[in-house]
């Protein structure tokens, strides 16, 4: 009897149980916790500077001999790498000879103005992987495409063909946006409020595109005054 009293004291009881099971769940949760500690958030994806259209296209022929290139990057520029080491333009076959250029930039879109195209040839523009964005990224390899010229230049001016804000009861910091049917000048386009009251010059978001911003319309007053505006 003695020794069956002994085997049944063996037996874990209720309480020991659910102690038990509570140890073990305690356990498991700290090796779970501990593992997802080791496991470390992955960086976020670095997406590289890219080239996302350019003017004139890829191939494109009968160009006008005296266009103005324009690239769209998909990030803003950093202005100190389109440089004429990193930006060049030369006869397709010719890379050793590149042409005369000047560049100027606005946010994400550089604009290559060469000195002189010939009429019926062909040409190459390429751009360095060593020009950046803002935050330092720059193109995975060199970026090149060809254009051919026409026998004409392009003497048509520019047209508008959309122009925001339309209507009334407008914010008055609301921006004023100038699409355009052509890539444009960002230096040609001003804008003059109240026959030159306020003149305001823009800044290109893309190339066939003014847009401006902090248009100090409050100087004006708030009181439903019209506003007229002027594209020079």
């Amino acid at each position: 009897m003695a020794r069956q009293l002994q085997g049944i004291n063996k037996i874990p009881n209720k309480q020991q149980t659910v102690k038990a099971i509570l140890i073990c769940s305690v356990l498991s949760m700290l090796f779970a916790c501990s593992d997802a500690a080791k496991k470390t958030t992955p960086p976020p994806l670095k997406i590289p500077l890219a080239v996302a259209s350019t003017y004139p296209v890829d191939t494109a022929q009968s160009i006008p001999s005296n266009t103005m290139i324009t690239v769209l990057f998909n990030t803003p520029i950093n202005k100190d790498s389109l440089n004429t080491d990193n930006v060049k333009l030369y006869k397709t076959g010719d890379q050793g000879s590149p042409l005369d250029i000047s560049l100027e930039y606005s946010n994400d879109v550089a604009f290559i103005r060469p000195v002189a195209l010939e009429p019926n040839t062909g040409y190459t523009v390429e751009i360095a992987a060593a020009v950046t964005d803002a935050t330092g990224r720059t193109l995975d390899d060199t970026y090149r495409w060809q254009f051919t010229t026409g026998p004409d230049q392009d003497n048509t001016p520019p047209t508008i063909t959309l122009h925001s804000p339309q209507d009334q009861d407008i914010p008055i910091n609301a921006d004023i946006i100038v699409n355009f049917n052509e890539v444009i000048d960002l230096n040609s386009v001003t804008i003059l409020l109240n026959d030159a009251e306020l003149v305001v010059n823009g800044t290109v978001k893309t190339g066939r595109q003014a847009r401006f911003s902090h248009v100090p319309c409050a100087r004006f007053g708030a009181d439903r005054q019209p506003l007229h505006g002027l594209i020079v």
